[in-house]
């Protein structure tokens, strides 16, 4: 009996095995099979690595930054560039087999999937099928071969690749899941993240385990979201479960209540079999830009180890801001930002440190227009590709950002025609104003693809703790002795102010000078230019100084003459009701465009998800200080991670464009190349004709700071029996 039943067990657990093996060696989806970014490919190791080398190179001809990471299927690599095209390239030689476009705009941005000879394409509308064999569009699927439910005109926008389970097809749109009978092409359920104004967005990654039968997402901050209390987020900030079958919500572990400045979820949920208290779980881990790492029971949504809400900040402005203060793994990178963090050189950058940071409340995040918000993780911690997932040795990688954000809040004029009068009134004075805080007076700013460029508005002054009060030269000299002249500060709205205003301004003094001399034609020059300068007639005289002319001329006369008309357009604007706020957020540098913390900037961490200890954490990058010829440890990344079977770990993304691979069980580099730009999505792998490829989508990325390139690039072993072609140019 005994061995009866045990090998009643044995037959059980291998059908079990056989049933839900996974196949690792394919790559079929962009992130691999069930987005792990995980392969069991292992020609390629710690011992032969030094002889991987180039293969080829593929230029697309669009230098737009590519987050999708390609696929293999059928001997053919697909890739896509941002004007709408679908490439198929031969993976020995990166030589183009065919080109499909589909729409005038991106497809694909972050993922496409293979099955049974057709490519399932995330569009603008819809999930189009396109035959593997020559890129043309498969109208026997669905609706002349789109998959898509129709419900709204946005309602079909997908960015990352499809799920296929049996005869479904699971979709994860921007604000909603669907899921569709794969064949003929019937929507089976869709599920709605929006709620009233606040939309929820899904742009970095689900998953489907067939385990539990369920979906689980990793859902965006809410947008269009500030003042309200709307369920304390809806679906924003949270990772959450989908039944499969019904499309019913199963459980929601919301990260982040009432987030204001874009903390999301990121990455593909990962799910594995994780021992917790000597008993296998099924769990579902989800990444946070704030660092926090959720490990989930994936049946019944609750934490595995337990985290209870703190509050951030709670007052009468806003709804209290909490976050899970997760203990368990420890969060791979922090949210608060301290004076502690700040990276003083001991020179005279420091002062410009302390200028910076001089309305900074510490400890806080809840704007105001009385303090600055400083904070890490607007683009991480984790970025959107998330980590890469070793399931044999349950090892979870991250690579993480790790430098500043500076938010500011400010007064603005919603009214430019009384500003507009204000200044034509006293242009002499406001011509050197405008220059760099703009014809509307709000002040201008970069964004994270320019630079830190801050001017602020010069409304409402009075009306803000903040504020420098300006009152004689002194003050403004020292209000601006910070700018530099490796910042642009010249406002984008100057010129064409100029262009319009001032031909308008002059045309109208020509019509009354005409006027006016038909009356006083008689009369001597000198009379007449009296009663000119009475009725102040005269013509603007109008030639561009640039902000260090206009700052050098700035007199006393000035200072008090646009004081006093400030407070008159701040009256009007009261009056009207034409006063807004507005919020920034920037990356905060220093005087020589460096993060302003202290390095590193960019880290790799490698966890062990069964201990929840960290196995290591190493730097990731150099960062270049060119002005005083240093280098720094860590760097701005945007790539990703590729976790092999032999313990080879791949990463890239960072700003000085190398690829590098790491011992995935020491940390240790183990070699590293540079690529055309910065890898853009994370690295992918696959063997063909007997050799293992690894792959890097190198086009760099639209952030402050880093080259672009159309490139994708191949590398394999020097010693692989494959013949090596010419490079593609």
């Amino acid at each position: 009996m005994i061995i009866i039943f045990k090998t009643i067990i044995f037959i059980s657990l291998f059908t079990f095995n056989l049933l839900y093996a996974k196949n690792f060696n394919e790559w079929h989806s962009s992130g691999g099979t069930d987005n792990l970014k995980y392969s069991s490919l292992d020609q390629i190791t710690p011992d032969n690595i030094k002889k991987l080398e180039f293969q080829w190179e593929f230029n697309s001809g669009n230098f737009e930054s590519i987050q999708l990471t390609p696929i293999y299927a059928e001997n053919q690599l697909i890739t896509v560039n941002r004007e709408g095209y679908l490439i198929s390239l031969n993976p020995s030689s990166g030589e183009v087999n065919w080109k499909s476009i589909l729409l005038k705009r991106e497809v694909a941005r972050r993922g496409v999937l293979y099955h049974k000879g057709n490519l399932f394409v995330p569009t603008f509308s819809g999930i189009a099928v396109i035959r593997i064999d020559n890129g043309l569009i498969n109208t026997a699927y669905a609706n002349n071969g789109y998959f898509k439910s129709n419900i709204c005109s946005h309602c079909d926008v997908s960015y990352l690749a499809p799920i296929i389970k049996d005869n479904k097809l699971f979709v994860a749109n921007t604000t909603n899941i669907t899921s569709f009978e794969l064949d003929s092409g019937k929507l089976i359920f869709y599920v709605d993240l929006k709620s009233k104004n606040l939309v929820t967005r899904i742009w970095s990654g689900f998953s489907l385990d067939i385990e539990s039968n369920s979906i689980f997402v990793a859902t965006s901050n809410a947008i269009y979201y500030k003042d309200s209390d709307i369920g304390k987020g809806g679906f924003s900030n949270s990772l959450i479960a989908i039944d499969a079958n019904s499309g019913n919500i199963l459980w929601q572990v919301r990260e982040i209540e009432h987030d204001l400045w874009d903390l999301d979820m990121v990455g593909a949920p990962i799910v594995t079999n994780l021992t917790i208290e000597n008993k296998k779980v099924r769990c579902v881990i989800g990444l946070s830009k704030t660092g926090n790492i959720l490990v989930v029971n994936a049946k019944t949504g609750d934490l595995v180890y337990k985290a209870d809400y703190k509050t951030l900040t709670d007052s009468n402005l806003y709804p209290p801001i909490r976050i899970l203060d997760i203990k368990k793994p420890k969060p791979i990178s922090k949210t608060i930002f301290t004076s502690e963090d700040l990276n003083f050189k001991g020179d005279k950058s420091d002062t410009f440190l302390h200028h910076i940071t001089r309305n900074h409340k510490e400890g806080i995040v809840e704007p105001s227009i009385d303090w600055d918000v400083i904070i890490y993780g607007i683009h991480g911690g984790p970025q959107w590709p998330g980590g890469s997932y070793d399931p044999l040795n349950n090892l979870l990688t991250v690579p993480t950002n790790n430098y500043p954000w500076i938010v500011r809040t400010k007064y603005i004029s919603t009214d430019q025609k009384i500003v507009s009068k204000n200044i034509l009134k006293n242009l002499k004075a406001f011509n050197k104003c405008i220059t760099c805080h703009g014809s509307s007076l709000n002040g201008w700013e970069q964004d994270d693809l320019n630079g830190d460029v801050y001017v602020p508005s010069l409304i409402n002054l009075e009306k803000h703790k903040k504020s420098q009060k300006i009152k004689n030269l002194k003050d403004f000299k020292l209000a601006h002795q910070y700018l530099f002249e490796n910042r642009k500060y010249t406002s984008y709205e100057y010129e064409p102010f100029f262009n319009q205003k001032i031909k308008q301004y002059n045309n109208v003094i020509e019509k009354r000078l005409k006027l006016l001399d038909s009356f006083i034609f008689f009369l001597p020059s000198i009379l007449k230019d009296k009663i000119i300068n009475i009725f102040n007639l005269k013509k603007i005289d109008y030639k561009y100084k640039n902000y260090v002319d206009n700052l050098n001329a700035i007199t006393e006369e000035d200072i008090r003459i646009v004081s006093n008309s400030l407070k008159k357009i701040d009256k009007k604007l009261e009056e009207k009701n034409k006063i807004s706020k507005k919020y920034t957020a920037q990356v905060m540098l220093d005087k020589n465009l460096l993060p302003a913390s202290k390095p590193p900037w960019g880290k790799i961490i490698t966890i062990n998800m069964d201990s929840m200890n960290v196995v290591w954490d190493k730097s990731f990058g150099i960062t270049r200080d060119y002005e005083n010829n240093i280098n720094y440890p860590g760097a701005m990344n945007f790539g990703g991670t590729l976790s092999l079977k032999s313990n080879v770990l791949f990463a890239t993304g960072t700003k000085d464009k190398h690829a590098r691979a790491y011992n995935q069980m020491t940390g240790d580099l183990l070699w590293e190349v540079k690529l055309p730009a910065s890898g853009s999505s994370p690295p992918m792998t696959f063997l063909h004709e007997g050799c293992q490829y690894i792959i890097f989508n190198s086009t760099g990325t639209i952030f402050y700071g880093f080259e672009r390139s159309d490139s994708l690039v191949a590398y394999k072993l020097s010693n692989c029996n494959a013949t090596k072609p010419n490079q593609k140019k």
